[in-house]
């Protein structure tokens, strides 16, 4: 004969508690009275702490904790990852009263928010010259400190599908246009936005194999420069439309055969592309360096 049990999870939670004056209690006050009371307590302390933790943490630190919560989730079995997936939906912007809200609805684990909060509390990374770093992906290298910021290399790199493939050897470089010269690429780094992947060991060697590079840039640049000045300028005296394609590096203008691709706004632009083109050629074939 089955016996029915109304109160099965107080019946259970009776047999832990043998020496506690709560068994002296009549039979299914504990469920009806007290668990509502508890449940209520302890939703009340879980909410109160999240408003806490999210009113005393940087954003910047919460955006970070969310994109963490994503990846993590996103490795999980797709019955599981896209039941979950809705949740992760707004990701946590807006005010911090909408954070507070889109968490709690969320009822994600408290522990994100408190490892979250805890880096907080301990305050930005420290670098040293030399410290490999991303920020939003990007890899740089860490010159010197600037007060509570970094100068930073902003380093070469190729985005793959699901990685970034990293140069370490090759900076990025600017084009100072007033000194007609290339240079390094250089930033401020906001340490509590980077993330510390490593060490150069041989920073000033790998430092002068990238002024080296930029060293060859510069040359290149210079004999373009002084070809224009001297022989395409005199040419074309009116003004022309070539002159920025002329100082791509990435184009061979030594070896051209035929003018530059290029998109036009109309058919006039392109017919003067073209007859400029043909002019700078038949030059490159006479005055030959």
């Amino acid at each position: 004969m089955e016996v029915y049990d109304p109160y099965p999870s107080e019946t259970k939670s009776r047999e832990h508690l043998k020496n506690s004056p709560l068994i002296f209690l009549v039979y299914g006050l504990l469920t009806e009275l007290i668990e509502p009371l508890v449940i209520e307590k302890r939703k009340k302390t879980r909410n109160d702490r999240i408003a806490y933790l999210i009113k005393n943490t940087r954003n910047d630190k919460l955006m970070e904790m969310v994109s963490d919560i994503r990846t993590e989730y996103m490795i999980l079995p797709p019955n599981l990852k896209w039941s979950i997936s809705p949740r992760l939906h707004g990701r946590g912007n807006g005010t911090k009263q909408k954070k507070i809200s889109w968490y709690i609805n969320c009822e994600f684990p408290l522990h994100y928010l408190e490892d979250i909060h805890s880096q907080y509390i301990d305050g930005p990374i420290k670098l040293c010259k030399g410290d490999r770093v991303t920020v939003n992906g990007r890899p740089y290298v860490i010159c010197c400190l600037l007060k509570k910021r970094y100068r930073a290399i902003s380093i070469k790199y190729d985005r793959e599908i699901y990685s970034i493939k990293i140069h370490w050897n090759k900076a990025n470089c600017v084009y100072n246009l007033s000194k007609h010269r290339y240079e390094i690429s250089t930033c401020i780094i906001d340490p509590w936005k980077a993330k510390k992947i490593g060490v150069d060991e041989d920073f000033e060697k790998n430092l002068k194999i990238r002024s080296k590079e930029i060293n060859k840039l510069n040359v290149e640049q210079l004999k373009r420069y002084k070809y224009w000045t001297k022989y395409i300028i005199p040419a074309i005296p009116n003004g022309n439309i070539c002159s920025k394609t002329w100082f791509l590096q990435r184009i061979d203008v030594w070896n051209l055969k035929s003018p530059p691709q290029a998109r036009h706004m109309n058919n006039m632009m392109r017919d003067r592309w073209n007859y400029e083109w043909t002019i700078i050629i038949s030059i490159l074939e006479k005055n030959k360096i």
